[in-house]
């Protein structure tokens, strides 16, 4: 079973687009994304791979945005770590 995350922030202003002003959007759920492998700055190594995507819903339009993502890394929980050798 995998532990599917939660941001920190589950309400925040964000720019809305249609309305060309911050508006509240709430946290309405968690996706599994591919982040492309790039590096962070010209020399470093790549950084990317598997992650989760926070999806927010703007309370006045019902618009929905990406705001922000997690590494996807295993945890104890997801039974990873614990196993009996």
């Amino acid at each position: 079973m995998i532990r599917i995350p939660k941001p920190d922030t589950i309400q925040a202003y964000l720019y809305c687009d249609k309305l060309r002003r911050a508006t509240l959007h709430k946290y309405i759920g968690t996706f599994e994304v591919m982040l492309p492998m790039l590096p962070a700055n010209e020399g470093d190594p790549a950084v990317g791979g598997e992650a989760w995507a926070f999806i927010f819903q703007c309370q006045l339009t019902g618009t929905k945005r990406n705001w922000g993502v997690e590494a996807r890394t295993p945890s104890s929980f997801d039974g990873h770590g614990n196993e009996v050798v």
